[in-house]
């Protein structure tokens, strides 16, 4: 694996450490179950999910602090891991974004916006920061997003997004080339 890459899986890595991080700020936020149906029922059912929640308000509050405890405890194993280098870690196959993404992400699991700007990175490491000026994931992502809405007449929902972003991925490998 060369520096560059390695620098990838490093950036990779600062970007799950984010995300862990983040992930524990909102399980310290309390959330009742079911919320949405406060804003789409009829009043009966409002009624009656307020009851049922009053009344399971204690069970609720202790699950959360669990929740919550469990989710401070495991912060530093987690961020822990995030600085060793895993085990089967292999140079990509391809010298492109593609190649890294296929040998990389088996190895962390990020939110989408966490992944643009993940790759991001890896692109101004790879190409240089000029390239990112000219070519950046999260303008490739907006514009696939805005294609797929004009064709269809909706946003694109989340699930979709994943397909977005294999798209734009494979634009920028196609329009950067290989890397040195």
């Amino acid at each position: 694996m060369t520096k560059n890459e390695r620098r990838c899986f490093e950036a990779a890595m600062r970007w799950q450490r984010r995300q862990l991080v983040q992930e524990l700020g909102h399980a310290l936020v309390p959330r009742l179950p079911f919320l949405h149906l406060l804003t789409s029922t009829s009043a009966i059912t409002k009624l009656l999910y307020t009851m049922v929640v009053l009344v399971l308000l204690p069970l609720l509050g202790v699950i959360w602090l669990l929740r919550s405890l469990i989710q401070i405890i495991a912060l530093p194993y987690r961020i822990a891991l995030t600085h060793t280098s895993p085990r089967g870690l292999k140079a990509p196959g391809e010298r492109n974004i593609q190649g890294i993404h296929n040998a990389f992400t088996r190895h962390f699991d990020l939110s989408p916006e966490n992944y643009v700007n993940c790759v991001n990175d890896w692109i101004a490491i790879l190409y240089s920061e000029e390239a990112l000026e000219f070519v950046r994931m999260d303008q490739l992502v907006n514009l696939k997003r805005l294609e797929q809405s004009i064709f269809t007449g909706v946003e694109v929902p989340i699930p979709q997004l994943r397909n977005t972003l294999s798209q734009a991925r494979e634009t920028l490998s196609k329009k950067l080339g290989h890397y040195s």
